[in-house]
């Protein structure tokens, strides 16, 4: 990757365009399995310093989604020592 994308929510840009997508998702839910009833795709790039992951989600309720922010070093330091790891949504 000559260029990093731009962090701005849009995966329209042409880094993410080139990245290879994943679909087609899974559910499980009390041990079953069964496809995912919204769409879901996820694009991932990376260059030797830096992973990003674009995710793309279908939510019909957009009025009810809240935002979280997950912080992963609290809960496995001994994982992400050193590392940069904020997830926010």
């Amino acid at each position: 990757m000559e260029n990093p994308p731009v962090i701005d929510g849009d995966l329209t840009g042409p880094v993410w365009q080139h990245a290879e997508s994943a679909t087609n998702f899974f559910r499980a839910k009390e041990g079953i399995t069964h496809p995912a009833e919204l769409n879901t795709e996820v694009r991932v790039i990376y260059d030797e310093n830096v992973l990003y992951i674009g995710v793309r989600c279908e939510e019909p309720d957009m009025k009810n989604l809240r935002e979280t922010k997950t912080c992963l070093s609290n809960q496995y330091p001994e994982v992400t020592k050193g590392a940069v790891d904020r997830v926010q949504f």
